[in-house]
């Protein structure tokens, strides 16, 4: 009898428990760790992430001193899903020579729209487009404060 995959979703918490649940609907020991570093700070996270087979990380940092590529050392297998501002964030940190080029090169890349995978191309990055799931599957989303912050 085989063993179900271990997946550790990191990231943005609006989509990442979304997608731990989808992953665990599909079969897969899926559990969503809100920050990598908060997995140094919980023990029960920690065991999640050294076991993980596979890290599946929502609009990370790719500095070469970010959690993410220290995982990338250990040769965790790894899917990045670029969203949003992180693109930016990325080209910054490639362009003063920040940028881990093991997650650039290594690492499976998704872009949540074809403008961002195109985005992140000049710095190596080959994404593929993957929409990340709409929350309208999961119900109403929570209404917005009455004042931001």
């Amino acid at each position: 009898m085989s063993r179900r995959i271990r997946v550790a979703v990191t990231g943005l918490p609006y989509f990442g428990t979304r997608v731990a649940a989808t992953l665990r609907e599909a079969g897969l020991a899926a559990h969503f760790i809100p920050t990598l570093r908060e997995a140094v700070r919980e023990p029960k996270n920690l065991r999640r992430m050294a076991k993980a087979d596979l890290v599946y990380a929502i609009g990370p940092s790719i500095e070469k001193r970010s959690p993410l590529a220290m995982l990338a050392l250990l040769r965790k297998r790894i899917v990045i899903h670029w969203v949003g501002s992180d693109v930016e964030y990325a080209i910054e940190a490639w362009r003063h020579g920040r940028a881990s080029e093991r997650l650039i090169h290594e690492a499976t890349h998704w872009a949540d729209a074809s403008w961002l995978a195109e985005e992140i191309r000049p710095i190596g990055v080959q994404a593929k487009e993957r929409p990340l799931p709409m929350p309208i599957a999961f119900g109403t989303p929570a209404p917005m404060p009455a004042e931001h912050r």
